[in-house]
């Protein structure tokens, strides 16, 4: 586990399955033996090949068909979506999966690079059809939490994410649900930075903390400012902001930074100004990056 020690929960599903049943196969279709093999595609994907995110190496070696050749050829290449898996197995444990629905337990850091990827391969698996995917839930709590209970919260936090207009998407952290593809972005416009800190743990690893180019006490500030922010809607945060980051040095040109905290003008609303589209997803890296340096 690098940086902070604890473990998460995370609790996922296929988006409105019974909708997709109903509403999803033609007519002309729609036979006991056409949904019986949905349905049994679907259960493989969650008994089968899931278990190329947990152990990749006796993944590959699996022996598949034909038809599948292309999913493994894919998942052999791109491995994930930062293309750096740069160990064999993965430090998780699959407590459940099959049907449409998984639980994984591990470090907070594996687990949430495990559901990216899964969103990643399932995605691939259903051959990028946009009405297929699934969200996710996850909790982050100390190891001596009860599991049962944190499976609990995993779920809540998965019914917020499905409550998120149009679903596909995860509730991680303690923030709002976010939709999968702008968590990708957003972690990956901060990904030397958190592979920065990655290596610095890896390298040193008897000491407690990573150094990191941003003081925490600026990250804290920033998540402090976004929080009132989203509370009052108030411009004159962000240019709080800029002063912040105009009195550090070491992330006055931070090129990512500056392009979170720059301000547009809103064309359906008189030309006024308004924040970036991306502020609204900073939290997700700036956390990521504290709970690491931990």
């Amino acid at each position: 586990c690098i940086g902070l020690k604890k473990i998460a929960i995370l609790k996922a599903d296929v988006d409105d399955l019974g909708e997709i049943f109903k509403e999803g196969i033609d007519i002309e279709y729609k036979t006991f033996s056409s949904l019986a093999t949905f349905s049994r595609f679907l259960d493989w994907f969650f008994k089968i090949y899931i278990n190329w995110l947990g152990d990749i190496e006796k993944g590959l070696k699996q022996n598949i068909n034909e038809t599948q050749y292309f999913l493994k050829a894919e998942f052999e290449n791109s491995l994930r979506w930062r293309k750096k898996f740069k160990k064999p197995k993965r430090d998780i444990q699959i407590l459940y999966s099959g049907g449409d629905d998984l639980v994984v337990i591990g470090p907070w850091n594996e687990i949430i690079d495990f559901a990216l990827d899964l969103e990643w391969l399932f995605k691939k698996y259903v051959g990028e059809n946009p009405n297929l995917h699934f969200s996710a839930g996850m909790v982050i709590v100390d190891k001596k939490f009860p599991i049962y209970k944190a499976i609990e919260l995993a779920e809540e936090r998965l019914k917020e994410a499905k409550n998120n207009e149009g679903k596909e998407s995860a509730g991680v952290f303690e923030s709002s649900p976010i939709k999968w593809k702008d968590l990708k972005n957003s972690l990956n416009d901060f990904t030397d930075l958190i592979e920065e800190i990655r290596e610095t743990k890896k390298e040193n690893k008897t000491e407690k903390k990573a150094t990191i180019k941003i003081p925490k006490t600026v990250l804290h500030k920033i998540l402090e400012i976004k929080s009132r922010f989203d509370e009052l809607k108030d411009l004159r945060c962000i240019i709080y902001l800029h002063y912040l980051l105009a009195r550090n040095e070491k992330i006055r040109n931070n090129k990512i930074f500056k392009e979170y905290f720059s301000l547009e003008r809103d064309i359906q609303n008189k030309g006024r100004l308004k924040v970036c589209s991306k502020f609204q997803f900073i939290n997700f890296p700036l956390i990521w990056l504290d709970y690491l340096s931990r």
